[in-house]
């Protein structure tokens, strides 16, 4: 039982941590990050380097 709780705990840590990494590519020549277009900020590079509803603003 504690193998698979470790297990699930383990895969739900990497899968977190790869949607950290993704919520915050870089764009703008490194100098701001995407975010959603719900979040209130000022953009500082067209949105078609990011994913669809997001925009790139400074960090």
């Amino acid at each position: 039982f504690s193998k698979v709780f470790l297990l699930a705990a383990i895969l739900f840590l990497s899968i977190r941590s790869g949607w950290s990494q993704m919520r915050f590519r870089k764009c703008g020549n490194d100098l701001g990050y995407c975010t959603s277009v719900r979040n209130r900020c000022r953009a500082i590079a067209p949105p078609t380097e990011c994913g669809p509803n997001e925009k790139c603003c400074k960090r």
